[in-house]
């Protein structure tokens, strides 16, 4: 008789089966959907032999015991090790009179006090216990489960440090200045991207900024991750260097994405005027800005964003800070782009504002101050060759009747020129 089996399994594929997915024969059978027997006529066909030995008289029962107590291994895992079913191992427990251990491969290591002392006191993870303990992700939420334990994953999933996690149970949340730090940094070159019901802050800047991305890193704790170097090449091949900083996942950060990306395209809110700040032009500023020391004008590079929502920020402006701004455009890659622009006394009202809260690494975008010339004159400049004693002698011979050619003989480091503007008091008008 033909075994079914026969045309749908190799006997490669049967050894593999057996010896290195370890399964049974009467796994194969399932998964093939034939009975055991045909299973085993066809390992009779193709020389494959089994030890048949019972289970328990091929291992003793300090070795079964030290399987389930002290390598904690399942009987569902031992029959994986064994080649035999789970009912097999079961019997062979009861043979020996050993109660097969229930639950939980963790709950048998540690007491629900100490799990509870490791997730609350010491702020660790469920992964971090699994490492602790040598079990996967899954035995350690299964523990959590059983014991009936409430845990936050919005809280233990996004820490990235036990302190973090420390905080946000605690329910820790954005302050005001940290507030107005991410509504100039959306304005500017920051961005909020979506992590599950969550979100996240983001911002790069070049490697020259490196103090700005330290200190909003210093200001945005504990929500701020370590700050990573990135690299980025441009059309023409050339390498760009910078650094990146973000933040954890929040709900509060959700909330600035659904504000700045409501159909998921950066816009300005229509509360922006309450939310805007001296803080927050600032950090706009330092972002976005760009100065002109030569021609003493400042402007936002607002090109993200729509002509309309433009001249609504410079409503804002003026409305709030009394800075006078107007809309200009420049060359886009495709059409020309809104930046907002300041000069005259917009210019400087607006650097008043923010000049004194600019990083160390910005103060080249500062109000360029105007240098005061101080003009020496008579014998008090570098350039004089003569005294006021000097000049007065000259007016008195030249009323005696000497000629200005004699007295710039007299003089002999003074041209004729400048003894005649002397006589005819043109020059050296203070000296009478």
């Amino acid at each position: 008789m033909k075994n079914k089996l026969l045309n749908m399994v190799s006997e490669n594929e049967l050894r593999t089966l057996l010896f290195v997915e370890s399964l049974t024969i009467k796994s194969i059978a399932k998964k093939y959907k034939v009975d055991v027997d045909t299973v085993d006529r066809l390992m009779k066909i193709y020389c494959i032999a089994l030890d048949r030995t019972p289970f328990y008289h091929r291992v003793t029962k300090e070795e079964l015991e030290n399987l389930l107590f002290i390598e904690g291994l399942s009987p569902e895992a031992m029959s994986r090790v064994y080649n035999v079913d789970r009912d097999t191992i079961v019997r062979a427990a009861e043979s020996f009179g050993i109660d097969i251990p229930q639950g939980n491969k963790l709950l048998r290591m540690i007491t629900e006090e100490e799990l509870r002392d490791l997730l609350f006191n010491k702020y660790m993870t469920p992964a971090g216990i699994g490492v602790l303990y040598k079990v996967d992700n899954q035995t350690v939420e299964r523990a959590i489960d059983i014991l009936g334990i409430e845990l936050d994953k919005e809280i233990w999933y996004r820490g990235s440090s036990p302190k973090q996690r420390e905080l946000f149970s605690k329910g820790i949340k954005l302050t005001d200045r940290q507030h107005q730090i991410i509504v100039g940094n959306l304005l500017g070159d920051g961005s909020i991207c979506k992590s599950g019901k969550s979100a996240y802050f983001s911002i790069s800047q070049n490697r020259a900024h490196k103090e700005y991305i330290d200190w909003l890193y210093e200001e945005l704790l504990p929500f701020s991750r370590a700050v990573s170097e990135t690299s980025n090449t441009d059309e023409n091949g050339k390498e760009f260097y910078g650094n990146c900083l973000q933040t954890i996942s929040t709900p509060e950060f959700l909330e600035y994405r659904n504000l700045f990306y409501p159909n998921d395209v950066k816009i300005v809110p229509k509360d922006i005027s309450s939310r805007l700040t001296d803080l927050s032009l600032a950090i706009w500023y330092m972002d976005d800005g760009s100065t002109d020391k030569v021609f003493r004008t400042s402007c936002l590079c607002t090109q993200s964003f729509t002509e309309e929502d433009v001249n609504y920020l410079i409503s804002v402006l003026d409305q709030k800070f009394n800075i006078k701004a107007s809309l200009r455009y420049i060359k886009g890659k495709t059409e020309k782009q809104p930046v907002i622009y300041f000069n005259g006394v917009g210019y400087n009202t607006f650097h008043s504002i923010v000049d004194p809260l600019l990083n160390n690494c910005f103060s080249y975008k500062k109000l360029r101050e105007k240098k005061v010339r101080i003009v020496l004159s008579g014998e008090l400049s570098p350039s004089s060759k003569l005294t006021e004693n000097n000049v007065r002698n000259i007016r008195k011979l030249y009323s005696e009747g000497v000629s200005n050619r004699e007295l710039a003989n007299l003089y002999s480091s003074v041209l004729v020129c400048c003894i005649q503007n002397i006589t005819a008091n043109r020059t050296w008008k203070n000296v009478i």
